[in-house]
C-alpha cells in the first residue's frame, strides 16, 4: 500500500496549520502593538489619510521615518517657493504626524495657515477660520505633544499679539471683534471676578474647552500684571508667553519675556475696550492703570536682560504715556513722565522743555516700533 500521498497531505496540513497559527499570532500581536502605539503616539493615527505611497513608505521605513520627513521637507520648500500654500498645508500635516516632536514644523505649519493661507481668502469669515486653524494646531496639538517647548507657547502668543492684535491684515478689526465677542459671552466685561468664577463650572469649563485657559493661571497673571481685559488679543498673548516663560532658561526666555512686555505696553496704549456686540462696534482707549505694572516689569526684566531694546522700549512707553496723560487732562503726571524719559535721552535728542515735546510730531521720539509688524516667526 502506497502511503506517500498521505504523508504529503499530512505535511501540507501541518504547513497550513502553521501558517494559520502564525497569521493568528501575528494579527493578535499587531493589534496589541497598534493599541500600544496609539496610546503612546496618538499623532500617528491620522496617516490613513496620506497617499498610499506615503503610508507604505512609513510602514516600511519604521525607524527611518526621518528620511521620509527630509524628503517631504524638500517638497515643501519647492511648493513654498512656487506659492502653492494649500498643498504645503497637507504635506506639513503629514510631517507633524511623522515628526511630532519637531517644534519647527508646528510653528511653520501654524504660521502658514494663519498668514499665507488666510490672506488668500477674500472673505474675513474664511480668513478668521484659517487663523483659528493655526491657533488650534499649536494649542490643541503641538503644545499637547510638546508641553515643555517654550517656542510653541511663544508661537501661539504671536498669533494673538501680531495677527489678531496687529493692524497689517486689513481684516484685523473683524478678528478683534470675533475674539472679544466670544470672550464676552463668558466674561461679560472682560475682567474676571475670580471668586465667583471659581464657583461657576459652566464658565470655567468654557474657558478651558474653547480657549484652553486655566483660571488659576489667569488669576496669577492678573495678580502680577493686571487687571487685564481678557477680550483683548494682547492679554491672550501674555497668557501663553507666561506659560512658556518658566520652561525656558537663559536667552531662550527672551522671546516670551519680550512678548509679555510688548503686549503689556500695547495694553497701556489701547487696552481698555468699549465693545458692543449688538452694534458690532469696537473702540479702544488707553489703560493708564497698567502703567506702573509695566514699568515694574521693565525694571525687573532689565536686571536679567540688560539689553538696549528693553531700555528703548521703556523710554518709548513713557513718552507715549506722557502724551496720554496730557490728552486726558492730567498735566502734572504728564510732566513727571516727560522729565523721566527726557533725562534718559542722549543729549542731542533731548527736548528743551515740556511744551516743545507736546507740540512735536508724535513720531519724532520713538526709539522702538510700537508694533513689530516687520517681524515674523522663524520658519525652517
Amino acid at each position: 500500500m502506497n502511503l506517500q500521498p498521505t504523508r504529503k497531505t499530512v505535511a501540507h496540513i501541518v504547513i497550513l496549520l502553521g501558517i494559520l497559527a502564525a497569521w493568528y499570532t501575528g494579527g493578535t500581536m499587531n493589534r496589541k502593538l497598534a493599541a500600544d502605539r496609539a496610546a503612546r503616539h496618538p499623532h500617528l493615527q491620522s496617516l490613513e489619510t496620506a497617499p498610499p505611497a506615503v503610508l507604505f513608505t512609513t510602514l516600511v521605513l519604521g525607524g527611518f521615518r526621518g528620511l521620509l520627513v527630509d524628503m517631504l521637507w524638500l517638497r515643501v520648500s519647492v511648493l513654498q517657493d512656487q506659492g502653492d500654500y494649500v498643498e504645503v498645508v497637507q504635506l506639513s500635516d503629514w510631517i507633524t504626524r511623522l515628526d511630532p516632536n519637531s517644534t519647527e514644523v508646528w510653528q511653520f505649519h501654524a504660521w502658514n495657515m494663519a498668514y499665507n493661507i488666510s490672506v488668500m481668502m477674500p472673505d474675513p469669515v474664511d480668513r478668521w477660520r484659517w487663523i483659528q486653524n493655526g491657533i488650534h494646531l499649536l494649542r490643541d496639538e503641538g503644545i499637547v505633544l510638546n508641553p515643555s517647548e517654550p517656542q510653541l507657547y511663544h508661537a501661539l502668543g504671536w498669533l494673538y499679539q501680531h495677527k489678531i492684535g496687529g493692524t497689517t491684515d486689513d481684516a484685523h478689526g473683524y478678528y478683534k471683534r470675533q475674539l472679544a465677542g466670544t470672550m464676552q459671552t463668558i466674561l461679560e466685561h472682560g475682567f474676571p471676578d475670580y471668586e465667583s468664577l471659581r464657583n461657576d463650572t459652566t464658565r470655567t469649563e468654557r474657558l478651558r474647552r474653547e480657549f484652553k485657559l486655566d483660571t488659576t493661571v489667569m488669576e496669577a497673571v492678573d495678580r502680577d500684571l493686571g487687571p487685564l481685559d481678557w477680550r483683548a488679543p494682547e492679554t491672550h498673548a501674555i497668557y501663553w508667553a507666561w506659560q512658556g516663560l518658566p520652561l525656558a532658561t537663559g536667552n531662550a526666555a527672551l522671546p516670551c519675556e519680550r512678548m509679555i512686555i510688548q503686549s503689556l505696553s500695547e495694553l497701556v496704549r489701547h487696552g481698555r475696550l468699549h465693545f458692543d456686540r449688538e452694534t458690532d462696534t469696537y473702540r479702544q482707549s488707553p489703560d493708564t492703570n497698567l502703567l506702573s505694572r509695566v514699568l515694574t516689569r521693565f525694571e525687573t526684566t532689565i536686571q536679567t536682560f540688560d539689553l538696549e531694546g528693553f531700555h528703548a522700549g521703556r523710554r518709548t512707553l513713557v513718552t507715549d504715556a506722557a502724551r496720554i496723560f496730557h490728552n486726558q487732562g492730567d498735566p502734572a503726571t504728564a510732566r513727571r513722565l516727560f522729565e523721566r524719559f527726557n533725562a534718559e535721552l542722549p543729549p542731542p535728542m533731548r527736548f528743551p522743555d515740556f511744551e516743545t515735546f507736546i507740540k512735536s510730531p508724535s513720531d519724532t521720539y520713538y526709539l522702538e516700533p510700537r508694533h513689530n509688524h516687520d517681524v515674523h516667526p522663524n520658519t525652517p
